[in-house]
C-alpha cells in the first residue's frame, strides 16, 4: 500500500499556483480592498479614542443595564471597561472593537442576503451547507494564512479571517428563520394579495 503516499497528487502545488495567480493578476484589487477596509477601521478607532474613555465607559454601563435589567451584569459592564482602562490597554480594546463592529457587519450584510436566497433555492443551501459546516469545523488562523498572502499585514486578514469564520451562523439562522414559517401563514398572506417582499419582511 506504500504506492499511496509514493504517488502524491501535486495538491499543494496546485495551490501555490492558484495563489500565485491571484497576487500577480490581481494585486490592485486586493490592495484596494485592504486600503478601504483598512482606512475605515482606522477611522473608527480614532473616532472611538477621540470619545473620552469615561463617556465610553458610562455609555456601555448604561446600554448594558438597559438591555438586560440586572444590576450584576451592569456593574460588571463598568468594572470590566474600568480594569481595561486601568491597566492601559484601552487603546487596543477600541482597535479590537472597531475591528469586530466591521466583521460583524459584513456578515450581515453578505450572510442575510445569502440565506435568503438559500431559503428560496434548495439547491443552493444543499451546496452551502457542507462548505458552511467545513468553515466553523477549521480555525479562524487558518485563514490568515491565504489572506495574509492576499492582502498583506495588517488589521485587514483578520476581518476577513473572522468573517469567514462567523458568516456561517447569519447564513443558516435566516435560512432557518424564513424555511420554517409555517406554510399556513405564507398561504394566508399570499390570499391577502401580499407580494413577495411583503411576505419576506412581514
Amino acid at each position: 500500500m506504500n504506492w499511496i503516499t509514493e504517488h502524491q497528487l501535486p495538491f499543494g502545488d496546485f495551490m501555490e499556483d492558484v495563489v500565485d495567480f491571484l497576487v500577480i493578476n490581481f494585486s490592485g484589487f486586493f490592495d484596494a480592498v485592504s486600503e478601504g477596509l483598512q482606512s475605515m477601521i482606522h477611522g473608527l478607532t480614532d473616532a472611538l479614542l477621540w470619545i473620552p474613555p469615561a463617556a465610553l465607559v458610562l455609555l456601555f454601563t448604561v446600554a448594558a443595564h438597559l438591555r438586560h435589567r440586572r444590576w450584576g451584569l451592569t456593574l460588571f459592564t463598568a468594572a470590566s471597561f474600568l480594569l481595561i482602562w486601568n491597566i492601559g490597554y484601552w487603546e487596543d480594546t477600541m482597535a479590537t472593537l472597531s475591528l469586530v463592529l466591521y466583521a460583524t457587519l459584513l456578515c450581515i450584510v453578505i450572510g442575510i442576503p445569502l440565506g435568503i436566497y438559500a431559503a428560496h433555492s434548495q439547491w443552493l443551501y444543499k451546496f452551502l451547507q457542507p462548505v458552511l459546516d467545513l468553515m466553523q469545523t477549521i480555525p479562524p488562523f487558518v485563514y490568515l494564512i491565504p489572506t495574509l498572502t492576499l492582502f498583506g499585514l495588517g488589521v485587514v486578514p483578520g476581518v476577513i479571517s473572522t468573517v469567514i469564520f462567523a458568516i456561517a451562523a447569519p447564513v443558516r439562522l435566516t435560512y432557518l428563520g424564513i424555511s420554517q414559517v409555517p406554510t399556513e401563514l405564507l398561504e394566508a398572506g399570499k390570499a391577502f394579495g401580499c407580494t413577495n417582499r411583503q411576505l419576506l419582511l412581514k
